[in-house]
């Protein structure tokens, strides 16, 4: 077994959101300043992403393979609500978590986990990460909206051993 982690290659959907792929393709575990920023607090906010291929097929099982964020809220009293989607090729496959508050207006570290035996394509060729929030409750002035610093795949894949050479002795 082998880990890769990997970073967004293009952004699929995005919805009250501003910026680019580039503003979160760096490390959540350690993200730079840059981020996908709500238009305002009130707001519903949405960004699907699509991720590299890995090197080899996935390996199957339980929380081998991982998405990790890089979230905040905007500068407002309630929390946002977040839900993380796994996508193959645009069709929604597993929901990782929905109803998860956002509380950091700095930012935080989510870690979401799942099995690679849920794709169609254990190679990992159309794995694609959903991320959405709504708004905190309360008075539309107190609401919070959600915001992406940084995404990640860890992607547990199978290490290719390659062809064996077996060598026979002959006397001479």
């Amino acid at each position: 077994m082998s880990n890769i982690s990997l970073s967004p290659d293009a952004i699929l959907e995005q919805t009250n959101l501003t910026g680019a792929v580039a503003d979160i393709q760096d490390s959540p575990a350690s993200p730079d300043a840059n981020w996908l920023t709500a238009p305002g607090n009130n707001v519903a906010t949405t960004v699907r992403t699509s991720l590299p291929t890995p090197p080899n097929n996935l390996n199957a099982g339980a929380a081998l393979q991982q998405f990790r964020l890089w979230v905040r809220k905007t500068n407002h009293s309630t929390d946002p609500l977040m839900t993380v989607e796994l996508y193959e090729d645009g069709a929604l496959i597993a929901t990782l978590a929905t109803g998860a508050g956002v509380s950091s207006i700095s930012g935080q570290l989510l870690t979401y986990t799942w099995d690679a035996a849920l794709l169609s394509a254990i190679s990992g060729v159309d794995v694609e990460c959903r991320i959405s929030g709504t708004s905190g409750g309360g008075k539309p002035t107190n609401r919070a909206a959600l915001e992406i610093g940084a995404m990640a795949w860890d992607a547990d894949y199978a290490v290719s051993t390659g062809p064996t050479l077996l060598l026979a002795l002959v006397p001479a």
